[in-house]
This record gives C-alpha cells, structure tokens and sequence, in this order.
C-alpha cells in the first residue's frame, strides 16, 4: 500500500491487492490481487478479483467492477455495474 493511498472507514482490503496513488472511500470491498493505480473508488463500491484500474479511473457510489477486468481512465456513473473491459478513457453512464 503506497505512496499516497486514503483508506476510508469500514475498506475491506483482500490479500495481494496493490494500492498505489488512490483513495477508497467508505464501505469499499477490492478482493484479492486487485490493483488500482491514480484513481477514486466511490463509496460502497466492489473491486473484482485480479481487476486492474489505472489512467485516473473514478468511480461513482454504488459501482461494481467485475473480476480480471482492465479500467483505463473511465469516469464511471453511480449505481452501474462493469462486466467488460474499458480500454480508452470516457464516460460510463
């Protein structure tokens, strides 16, 4: 975990997950070997085994990822859950 990471309150972090330059707000659950690189993880979001976010990935309240998925810049709206990959930078409504 490092440099620059913000952990809220009640972040389930999972065995082998690498943190670099992120915050997770509250109630977020990364499973294992996740890693997340320069992005915002909203509040009670999920993070998939072996995912990898990166590119300033934010994400809104409520978002799920999917397992061995690849983020790459997305800005990723409340509410919605992500079972493919998003590999150039843009807006998931």
């Amino acid at each position: 975990i490092g440099p620059n990471v913000t952990i809220g309150p009640n972040v389930i972090i999972g065995d082998g997950v690498r943190l670099q330059r992120c915050v997770l707000m509250e109630a977020t659950h990364v499973k294992d070997y996740a890693w997340i690189k320069n992005s915002i993880v909203g509040w009670h979001s999920s993070i998939g085994r072996w995912s990898r976010l990166d590119g300033v990935t934010v994400l809104g309240d409520d978002v799920h990822i999917g397992h061995e998925l690849y983020i790459n810049g997305a800005s990723v709206l409340p509410h919605k859950s992500i079972n493919a990959n998003v590999c150039e930078p843009g807006i998931v409504m």
